[in-house]
């Protein structure tokens, strides 16, 4: 309530009067916000995504938070702690912001678990809604989407099928292609000879491997990026007509 006083000097007079009651109701309201809204991940992924969450009312309250993911999407959240986007390993999950005075904040740590089968160039859409524990009226939420995206190394050999004398040179092409979306790191192309065929050259130096075959590595394949191996061999000496 409001006190007043009015006072009139020249009659030395003071009236003073009260104001009715006036109660402040009280108010929930919250905001919340995600550091990312999209991202690009490789299935099978774990990713964790800082979400701040705000009491915007006037009362003292915790609030509720309901993930809403995909099947193969596992969500939970934690408390991140030292503010760092990073989850400790001996913190719990939690489904509560816990208590909140107004205008303070909750920092949160949102971790996804993906499926290594998810397919490539696929997206998923998750949401998060955070909801005062006194009105469930009033919520706030957030959302992300992930992309998904994979190198998907695919090998092929090419060459001209033909009958061969021993001794006679020939060659194949070995082709590898990444025909996913993402980059294809440290590929490794193997090709085992027969005993009957040695290796004379090839275009792009091999490696040996500890049981005989050749190993070509290639540090990095982009999306949609082909590389291509010359290999040129002979056919050893001796070898009986009808040998494949």
């Amino acid at each position: 309530f409001l006190h007043g006083d009015v006072i009139n000097n020249e009659l030395e007079s003071k009236e003073s009067f009260l104001s009715t009651v006036t109660v402040v109701q009280g108010i929930s309201g919250v905001a919340a916000k995600s550091a990312k809204e999209n991202l690009q991940v490789i299935p099978g992924q774990i990713v964790t995504i800082p979400v701040v969450v705000t009491n915007t009312g006037n009362v003292r309250e915790a609030f509720q938070i309901r993930p809403d993911v995909p099947a193969n999407i596992s969500c939970r959240f934690f408390q991140d702690l030292k503010r760092d986007g990073l989850r400790q390993t001996s913190t719990p999950s939690v489904t509560s912001t816990g208590t909140l005075e107004p205008r303070e904040n909750a920092y949160l740590l949102m971790e996804l678990a993906t499926q290594p089968n998810a397919p490539d160039s696929s997206d998923a859409v998750i949401r998060a809604a955070f909801t005062p524990e006194n009105d469930n009226s009033k919520n706030a939420s957030v959302s992300v989407t992930l992309h998904f995206t994979r190198p998907i190394v695919e090998l092929s050999m090419a060459g001209v099928g033909s009958k061969l004398k021993p001794g006679e040179v020939s060659s194949f092409d070995l082709n590898v292609v990444n025909r996913g979306s993402n980059l294809a790191k440290l590929v490794e192309v193997q090709s085992f000879f027969p005993d009957n065929l040695e290796m004379m050259a090839a275009d792009v130096p091999a490696r040996m491997g500890g049981n005989g075959e050749y190993i070509w590595k290639f540090a990095e394949l982009g999306a949609a990026e082909k590389r291509s191996v010359r290999v040129t061999f002979r056919v050893r000496s001796g070898i009986p007509v009808g040998t494949n």
